[in-house]
């Protein structure tokens, strides 16, 4: 998928007759490749010869702990091969193009390019498919492995799915096939939407790729309230909204992915928000709402504005839709929670998901209520089902998780890039859940800000959130891997 997608802005540069990104994605592009083809012969030749061992001579099927390190194998392989365009690029170091790479694959936003108005437009289309395709691993992640791993309570809305495939390798190419046919053809929707407004091609494709990713990427460092045109911002709103609510997932997540499952999809999609059978669906657009109308009525912010600040961190989208110096101070603490709690589950959006927020917070209101009227009911319920105490533990546990990533992330931040509490807090929490911390503003808001172990401690933020920090954990504990050597 890297390969196919570092093929458009070497055409894009072809077409241009930019000859240096043309020689940067070209080279890029065959080392991929190489990387790629002795990956798949390795892999091969590995299981060939472990199967000839055993039985009947077929390989044996990797077990779920192998399938958590394949999925943490892509969150830390793949923006280093999608750093190689950008090294050597626009001034950019090894260091720095990793960075712009995994921010672009976890969808955070932050950027090292000081100026992408003056940028070359391959570029610009690169690190926009780079938003795109984490967005796309995202869901596939979540779905073939996060979700059969049964992490973080994720599973108890398994009834809104449908039958899942065992077969954890087939459902990681049916998903990965589905989810990104469904987010390709909506983002070209997108792009036409916003060309239709007004937008020039180049940052209509840019902004469908990073507003449907909830990504936070975009082709200027104008603040776009002021840089889109009423229309543009219309259609980007909607494509933010679309993949905080998990539009892509749900036709891409049928058991088919012919026409007649994608059929099923789009109608899974459209009875549960219109119909507001989902409970995390009415306490999204609930606590999008609270935080429009606090926006408005404590910090004086337009209507039009507060929908546009609230909608950007409660999606974890962390678009400069309006200057940094509007979301300073006390603003900025306001949106601490919205980012924390991210957008729904199964989603492009980062943070702890809607779900989550909602399983803990109806846990704690039936454990307070057992304290008043000592025999009732033990009983959690979401959208008329029933969830097991597994389910409301594993919350926790995932409630735990981020805490410790949290403490750990400010005790980090504070030693190595010296900041105060409330820009510390800022900056760990907004890369914990994959916002752009560049957005709030602070000493660390310009490009190039960040020093080398400030960008290997906001990658290592950036993956837990994108690991459901749980599955972070797991991955670096001796647990994991003293289990994986008795298998």
């Amino acid at each position: 998928m890297l390969a196919a997608a570092m093929l458009l802005p070497l055409a894009l540069a072809l077409a241009m007759r930019d000859g240096e990104q043309v020689l940067h994605f070209a080279y890029a592009l065959m080392w991929v490749l190489f990387g790629s083809g002795l990956l798949i012969a390795t892999t091969r030749r590995t299981t060939g010869s472990e199967g000839s061992e055993g039985s009947g001579g077929a390989p044996p099927a990797p077990r779920p702990p192998h399938w958590l390190l394949v999925g943490a194998a892509v969150w830390g392989g793949v923006p280093l091969w999608g750093a190689l365009p950008l090294w050597g690029n626009q001034g950019l170091g090894f260091g720095a193009a990793w960075f712009e790479s995994l921010s672009g694959f976890t969808t955070t936003g932050a950027t090292m390019l000081a100026q992408p108005d003056t940028a070359p437009a391959a570029i610009l289309l690169w690190r926009s498919l780079l938003n795109g395709c984490g967005a796309v691993w995202t869901i596939v992640f979540t779905l073939a492995i996060a979700l059969p791993l049964r992490c973080g309570g994720l599973d108890c809305k398994s009834w809104l799915l449908g039958e899942r495939d065992t077969d954890m390798a087939a459902a990681l190419r049916q998903q990965t096939v589905a989810v990104t046919l469904v987010f390709g053809l909506a983002a070209l929707g997108g792009a036409l939407g916003l060309m239709l407004s007004g937008m020039p091609p180049l940052w209509a494709v840019c902004l469908a790729l990073s507003g449907l990713s909830t990504g936070g990427f975009a082709p200027t460092a104008m603040p776009l309230a002021s840089a889109l045109p009423p229309g543009g911002l219309a259609v980007l709103s909607l494509l933010i909204f679309a993949g905080a609510v998990s539009f892509p997932l749900w036709p891409g997540s049928q058991p088919r992915t012919d026409v007649r499952g994608a059929r099923a999809g789009a109608r899974a999609a459209l009875r549960a928000p219109l119909m507001l059978r989902d409970g995390e669906w009415r306490g999204f657009c609930l606590w999008l709402a609270l935080w429009a109308v606090g926006g408005a009525l404590a910090w004086g912010w337009q209507p039009g504005e507060a929908f546009l600040v609230a909608l950007n961190f409660v999606s974890t989208a962390g678009f400069v839709f309006v200057p940094a110096a509007t979301l300073g101070g006390a603003a900025a603490v306001w949106l601490l929670a919205p980012m924390l709690v991210g957008g729904m589950s199964l989603s492009t959006a980062g943070g702890s998901k809607m779900l989550r927020a909602l399983l803990v917070w109806r846990s704690v209101r039936q454990n307070v209520r057992r304290l008043v009227v000592p025999h009732a009911a033990d009983r959690v319920r979401l959208a008329g089902h029933q969830v097991t105490a597994a389910h409301v533990s594993a919350c926790w546990t995932h409630f735990a998780a981020l805490m410790l990533l949290l403490g750990g992330g400010l005790l980090l931040g504070s030693w190595l890039l010296n900041l105060d509490l409330p820009h510390n807090l800022q900056f760990v929490v907004a890369n914990l859940g994959n916002v752009n911390y560049q957005a709030l503003g602070g000493p660390l808001a310009e490009a190039g800000a960040l020093s080398g172990a400030g960008m290997v401690l906001a990658g290592a933020l950036m993956l837990a959130g994108r690991m459901e920090f749980v599955l972070f954990l797991l991955i670096i504990h001796p647990l994991l891997w003293r289990s994986l050597r008795e298998l």
